[in-house]
């Protein structure tokens, strides 16, 4: 018998919605999450070096059903652009999730942060594109076109979409810091 230590009852194990006791999985997905993952609005975006790398992206997240995906496109060689554009159209709640390519995935997430309200993550491996949801509520994957492979790249979007943010989690407070922070600062950047 389980003792929930939210609200100090038993039996707290057969509730699912006990977010303190509950174990988390690493791949959280139960039938809600899943058909709200269905249901997906996801932007997409690369920089010229990547344009391969995210079409196969597209392919596989449409195969994979997570969601309909648009292209933001590939052509402008100045990254930012496109990585601003992804995060200004996640940000402001027009896309639920975003991809970005570049080379390494670190300057598509270094732009795309700029924008308020933009959570991208730049990820490498599955751990990391996990915690980037469950812990950190990022809205945004990033990942390298020279530095994954695509076997990786689709592990790596796996994790990303088959995990959500569980409110009131112990990272709560490190989240609502940083949201915080990006919703009171000057400017628009």
């Amino acid at each position: 018998m389980t003792i929930c230590r939210k609200e100090k009852t038993e039996n707290a194990g057969s509730k699912p919605d006990c977010i303190i006791c509950r174990k988390i999985s690493r791949t959280n997905t139960t039938p809600a999450a899943a058909e709200r993952k269905k249901k997906m609005k996801i932007a997409i975006g690369c920089d010229p070096n990547a344009q391969k790398e995210k079409e196969q992206m597209i392919a596989y997240l449409t195969k994979k059903g997570y969601g309909e995906v648009t292209d933001f496109g590939s052509e402008d060689p100045i990254y930012a652009h496109t990585a601003i554009a992804v995060a200004e159209a996640v940000a402001s709640g027009q896309f639920d999730r975003g991809v970005l390519l570049c080379g390494t995935g670190l300057g598509v997430s270094i732009a795309a942060n700029k924008v308020r309200g933009a959570y991208a993550a730049v990820v490498s491996d599955v751990y990391s594109a996990q915690r980037a949801r469950l812990s950190n509520d990022a809205n945004i994957l990033c990942m390298g076109a020279f530095t994954t492979g695509a076997k990786v790249r689709e592990l790596l979007a796996d994790a990303f979409f088959t995990n959500e943010f569980v409110p009131g989690c112990s990272s709560q407070p490190k989240v609502d810091a940083y949201h915080e922070y990006d919703m009171n600062r000057e400017g628009k950047a």
